[in-house]
Parts: C-alpha cells; sequence; structure tokens
C-alpha cells in the first residue's frame, strides 16, 4: 500500500522523534495503516482514523496497470485544510 493525498495546499513537517540524521526519517506508516498493507487489512485503520465505514470506501481497479485504489473523502486532515481527498494504492 502507499498513499496520495490531494489539497490545494499542504504543510508537512518531520517529528524530531523520527529523525534519523539530520534530514533523514523513516516513514513506514500512514497514521494507523502500514504501507504493505493488504486491502482488508487497510480497512480497519481508515475506519479507526477517519471513522469511514467500508461502505464509504471507493475501491477502483485501474483498467490497464490492475492496481487497486481506495479513494476517501476526509474533512480537515490537517487543521484547517478542508476537504481531501486520499487514495490508498495496492
Amino acid at each position: 500500500m502507499f498513499l496520495v493525498m490531494f489539497q490545494k495546499e499542504a504543510q508537512a513537517r518531520t517529528p524530531s522523534s523520527e529523525s534519523k540524521g539530520s534530514n533523514e526519517a523513516v516513514v513506514d506508516r500512514f497514521r494507523s495503516a502500514r504501507f504493505g498493507m493488504t486491502e482488508k487489512a487497510a480497512l480497519k485503520p481508515i475506519f479507526n482514523d477517519f471513522k469511514i465505514p467500508k461502505s464509504k470506501i471507493q475501491r477502483r481497479l485501474h483498467p490497464t496497470e490492475k492496481t487497486v485504489s481506495f479513494n476517501i473523502l476526509v474533512n480537515d486532515l490537517l487543521p484547517n485544510s478542508g476537504k481531501v481527498n486520499l487514495f490508498y494504492f495496492f
């Protein structure tokens, strides 16, 4: 699994507790979802993080690449960020 998110403006920062060296960070998850999860395994973290049930998750299969993605709409992922489309790719 990997994640893509779109919004008009994004702000990101790396917490110092995750820093390795001066400019490196280990990123192995997005909130409760860990990279490498299966589709079925990712449903519970999505619900726990955003309270979005399976019935509200849009599952898509790319016609040529055959990759599966989940699309969810989240309000205020970051403070005052508005609506954000999150995509989980498998």
